[in-house]
This record gives C-alpha cells, sequence and structure tokens, in this order.
C-alpha cells in the first residue's frame, strides 16, 4: 500500500486522446497560470544569480548547449553549478510553456497529425531532446522539494494522494509554498501531455 502511494506520483497521468485534451483545456484554460508559476518560484527563491541566468537564458543558448546548461558545467563567472542548472531547468521548462501555449491557441495541439516543421514542434523536441521529460521532472520536483523543504513537500504529497485536499490549504506554511505545489501539479500534468502528444507521431507511424 505504502510502495503503491509512493509510486503513485510518477505513473503517467494520460493514457487516452480524450483525456490529452481534457488535460490540455484543463491546463490552459488561464493560458498564463504556467508561464507566471515559474517567476512566482523565482521570486520565493530569492537569489539574483539564478534570476539573472534565467533572464540570459536565449544569449545563453546561443554559446552553450542545452545539455551543457542543465549540467551547470559551463564557465560562468560567479556562478556555481547549482545554480546554473537551476536557472537552466527553468529556462528549458518556459520553453516548453511558451509553445505549448501557442500550439494550444493556434490549434495545433488539437490536431491528430503532428505538424513537425512547425517552429513551436520544433522546439519542443529540441527540449525532449536535450532533457527528457521524466528527467525535467525529477529535476523539478527536486527543486520544489529544496524550495518548499522535505517535510512540506513531503506533507502535501502524502495528504494529495489520499485525497485530503481541503487539509492541504491549512498546513502552517507560507501560502505561496500551497501554490507552487499546485503550479507544480498543473506543470507535471502538462509534461505528460506534452510526452502523449509528440508520441502520438509514433503511434500512428
Amino acid at each position: 500500500m505504502d510502495d503503491d502511494r509512493k509510486n503513485k506520483p510518477n505513473r503517467r497521468l494520460i493514457q487516452t486522446v480524450e483525456q490529452l485534451k481534457a488535460i490540455f483545456n484543463w491546463v490552459f484554460e488561464d493560458i498564463n497560470y504556467l508561464h507566471h508559476g515559474i517567476f512566482q518560484l523565482l521570486d520565493i527563491m530569492n537569489d539574483p544569480v539564478i534570476s539573472d541566468l534565467f533572464d540570459q537564458y536565449p544569449q545563453l543558448l546561443e554559446k552553450y548547449e542545452l545539455d551543457e546548461l542543465l549540467s551547470g558545467k559551463v564557465p560562468i563567472e560567479y556562478t556555481d553549478i547549482e545554480e546554473v542548472q537551476r536557472a537552466a531547468l527553468l529556462g528549458a521548462l518556459q520553453s516548453l510553456i511558451l509553445c505549448g501555449q501557442q500550439l494550444y491557441s493556434s490549434g495545433q495541439l488539437q490536431c491528430a497529425v503532428i505538424d513537425n516543421d512547425h517552429i513551436d514542434v520544433r522546439m519542443l523536441r529540441f527540449v525532449v531532446r536535450s532533457v527528457p521529460l521524466a528527467d525535467l521532472l525529477k529535476s523539478l520536483e527536486q527543486l520544489l522539494c529544496f524550495v518548499v523543504g522535505a517535510g512540506y513537500y513531503k506533507t502535501f504529497v502524502d495528504q494529495l494522494s489520499d485525497g485530503n485536499n481541503s487539509a492541504l490549504a491549512s498546513v502552517t506554511h507560507p501560502k505561496e509554498y500551497y501554490q507552487v505545489m499546485m503550479w507544480f501539479g498543473m506543470v507535471r500534468s502538462f509534461l505528460d501531455g506534452v510526452g502523449f502528444w509528440l508520441a502520438t507521431d509514433q503511434r500512428s507511424s
């Protein structure tokens, strides 16, 4: 029972096209929610180096490969490995979200056939080739655990797994922790949807 609950957050949420459409409609009901959550997370971390690196993410991509940035092992003055890793992680997530927003707004995410020449599809695939979605999700989990604390993270996940949603908001911690944890749940749904959607090419070919 405990093992089953422990593994529950890592299971694939989406199994059918109908579920995929429902997830994207839910995730993009507020088209800017996922994007704004990144900046709330940056505000909570309150690390000017990470914020600055995040702002420079497009320029850094012109100089380094994404997998290099995600490793943190790039010669950027006055930074350490974790700062570069976290900024690159959030930069990669922002790219996925912005591309997803564009594809959803244009109706591309509802298409049965993926236009692989579409610039946003190409960017999605570029990011996924650099960091598999499962690895990106795991890194985000580790970042959230660092930001809100291991104790709160475990309490939140356990109560959510038990269906005790009403108690989550009342746990004694800053409301911003609750907000970013709820945001992370939606990010996980979004990433699961992106993975399922990109794989439709393979299933239909």
